[in-house]
C-alpha cells in the first residue's frame, strides 16, 4: 500500500509553504487570519521577505518570525508569482505556524539513514506543526520484509515527500511531492512543477504539486526459466526506469539477491552501468523442485522475482 493515501490531503485550513535552495529543502506551514487582529504584532513585507529567506537549520523545527506575529500574504507570494495560491479564504495576513528543512549531507544525517529508493518525509500534525523529517522506508521495510509484521500508521499528514532513487546523490534526482490543503494552495520554487488533481488520482479532497527528476528505478531479473539438476546457470539484473521501462545505465546502486533453496553465487552486488550477474545452481535439488529468486535492495526487498523449475 502506499501511505500517501492513508491521509490524503490536508485537511486543516493552513497555507503550505516548500522552497529548494542551495541543496536544501525547506517547508513552512501558515494559519490564515481570521477574525480578531492584533494591529500591533504585524510585521512589515520587507521584514517578513527577510525572514522567510534566511536559511534554515536541518531536521530542527522551529520558526523564522516572532512569536505571534502577522506576516502580510503578498510576502509569501512576491517571489513565486505563478503558484496556485488561492486568493478566496487566506485573507490578508497569515501567521507561521512551524517550519523545518532537510538535506542530503552525508556529515549531518550519517550515512545509516540513507536508502536507496528512499521516501524522506516532513511529516505534519493535524494543528499544522511540523515535526523532523525522516526516511520512511527505513521506517516501514520490515512490513515488507516479514509477513506476521504490520505497521500501523500515525495519524498524521504528510507535507513533503521526496523520492529518492540513489542513497548516494542529492535532490537533483530526487521526485519532489508537496501537499497542500486545496482550499489555500501553496507557495513553492519547483522547477517543471505541475499539479495533480483529485481527478488525476481519484481522491476527493486531495492536490498535490510535483517537481524535479521524473526517473524512478526498479529491477528487473532474466534468465532462463529451468535449470537441470546438479547444473548452474547465469542470471542478469537491470535497472529500470519503472515509468516509461527504459534501461538506466547507473552505478553503485547495492542489489539483494535471496533464493528459498539451491545455490546462490552472490547475496549483494553493485550495479555497474545498470547491470549486473550473479549464478543460481540446483545443487541438491531434483527435477520438479522450483527455485523462487528475489532481487531488491536493502530495505526494500521483492522488487522482482522469478521462478525457475528443475527438470
Amino acid at each position: 500500500m502506499n501511505r500517501h493515501f492513508l491521509y490524503p490531503y490536508l485537511p486543516i485550513p493552513y497555507v503550505t509553504q516548500v522552497i529548494f535552495d542551495n541543496g536544501i529543502i525547506t517547508a513552512r506551514t501558515f494559519r490564515p487570519s481570521g477574525g480578531y487582529l492584533n494591529r500591533n504584532k504585524i510585521i512589515t513585507e520587507d521584514l517578513a521577505a527577510e525572514l522567510l529567506a534566511n536559511p534554515v537549520e536541518p531536521f530542527c523545527v522551529s520558526r523564522s518570525t516572532p512569536a505571534d506575529s502577522w506576516i502580510p500574504r503578498s510576502s509569501i507570494r512576491a517571489f513565486w508569482a505563478s503558484n496556485p495560491i488561492r486568493e478566496d479564504g487566506i485573507g490578508s495576513y497569515v501567521q507561521e505556524i512551524s517550519q523545518t528543512s532537510m538535506t542530503m549531507d552525508d556529515a549531518l544525517i550519517g550515512r545509516g539513514a540513507l536508502s536507496e529508493r528512499a521516501e524522506w518525509i516532513i511529516p505534519c500534525r493535524t494543528d499544522g506543526h511540523l515535526e523532523t523529517p525522516v526516511n520512511r522506508t527505513l521506517l516501514t521495510w520490515q512490513a515488507r520484509s516479514h509477513k506476521k509484521f504490520i505497521y500501523y500508521d500515525r495519524q498524521q499528514c504528510t507535507v513533503l515527500t521526496c523520492m529518492m532513487p540513489y542513497a548516494d546523490n542529492d535532490f537533483s534526482r530526487a521526485i519532489l511531492y508537496a501537499k497542500f490543503n486545496p482550499k489555500f494552495g501553496i507557495a513553492h520554487n519547483f522547477v517543471n512543477a505541475k499539479v495533480v488533481s483529485p481527478d488525476g488520482i481519484q481522491i476527493d479532497n486531495y492536490e498535490t504539486i510535483l517537481g524535479g527528476h521524473w526517473a524512478w528505478p526498479t529491477l528487473r531479473i532474466s534468465g532462463p526459466d529451468s535449470i537441470s539438476s546438479e547444473k548452474i546457470e547465469k542470471f542478469s539484473i537491470s535497472l529500470i526506469d519503472e515509468s516509461n521501462d527504459e534501461y538506466l545505465a547507473e552505478n553503485n546502486m547495492r542489489v539483494h539477491i535471496e533464493v528459498d533453496a539451491g545455490y546462490l553465487s552472490k547475496q549483494v552486488l553493485n550495479l555497474k552501468l545498470g547491470k549486473a550477474f550473479f549464478c543460481v545452481g540446483a545443487l541438491g535439488l531434483f527435477p520438479g523442485d522450483r527455485i523462487k529468486i528475489k532481487i531488491g535492495w536493502r530495505y526494500y526487498p521483492g522488487v522482482d522475482e522469478k521462478i525457475v523449475t528443475v527438470v
